[in-house]
């Protein structure tokens, strides 16, 4: 399986925004998870 992985940051409103585009879904064509702070989704 091939995790190819591209990592976007920036800072909004004082906190690091942070959202990582990958292949890590299996079935899927590709999967975001977004942090912002200490808040991941």
């Amino acid at each position: 399986m091939d995790l190819k992985r591209k990592q976007f940051k920036t800072e909004f409103a004082g906190k690091q925004l942070v959202l990582e585009v990958s292949s890590f879904a299996g079935q899927a064509n590709a999967a975001v998870i977004g942090r912002y702070g200490d808040t991941a989704v």
